[in-house]
């Protein structure tokens, strides 16, 4: 049975839960996890270097997304995968997820925005394409840059949070305004360096980043 763990990562797998009686102690052992960017930035790859002090074990840790983190398991070329997600209809039967932490969904802008605070609806409406300018939310005039995670196939994490939570079931809308990418951590990435910008993430790991993480509602 292959394992992903769902929520913001494997914290129960990396403690030694699940893992090959052989990884313990052994430290020619090497352990490859694969792919939600939130939970890889956001602690794993941190945890993996404190789980090799107790054990020696080196954990190999590589991002791209949840959907990319399941075709790994899939391939045989991890051993474990974090997901933003629970299971979906289209996934392997044989794979296993276990829902191991909890993460908050946030909504991120470029610091240039001077905006602090958004409502749930105005969020929902900026993936929708009805709120195109930062005037509207009470910022400076401009439009409004919107980067949204979407792989090529399946569906990320922090898409189907949106989509579920958000949208309640909708689709995001797309648009002239609007990026699709392949991740979380390009989503991230983008927002530091692209003035205007709007996007979502995890909290663990956009709390490591030059972005400023809006509150909700207050």
């Amino acid at each position: 049975m292959r394992v992903v763990g769902v929520g913001a990562g494997l914290i129960a797998m990396l403690l030694g839960a699940g893992l090959p009686d052989s990884a313990h102690g052994a430290a020619e052992r090497q352990l490859v996890a694969s792919g939600c960017s939130v939970s890889n930035f956001g602690y794993l790859t941190d945890l993996a270097a404190d789980y090799q002090k107790i054990t020696g074990v080196k954990t190999f840790v590589r991002g791209g997304g949840s959907v990319i983190g399941l075709k790994d398991l899939v391939s045989g070329t991890s051993d474990f995968a974090a997901s933003c997600r629970g299971r979906l209809p289209e996934d392997p039967a044989d794979i296993e997820f276990v829902q191991v932490a909890w993460d908050a969904l946030v909504f991120i802008a470029h610091p240039s925005t001077r905006v602090e605070s958004i409502s749930y609806p105005a969020a929902a409406e900026v993936f929708q394409g009805i709120v195109k300018d930062w005037g509207q939310l009470k910022g400076p005039s401009g439009p409004i840059t919107v980067f949204l995670q979407r792989p090529t196939t399946g569906l990320s994490g922090v898409e189907s949070s949106i989509r579920t939570q958000v949208l309640r079931g909708g689709s995001p809308a797309t648009g002239t305004n609007v990026s699709e990418l392949a991740s979380t951590g390009i989503v991230e990435q983008l927002v530091e360096k692209t003035p205007a910008s709007f996007g979502a993430s995890g909290f663990s790991s956009a709390r490591k980043r030059a972005v400023t993480m809006l509150a909700l509602d207050g």
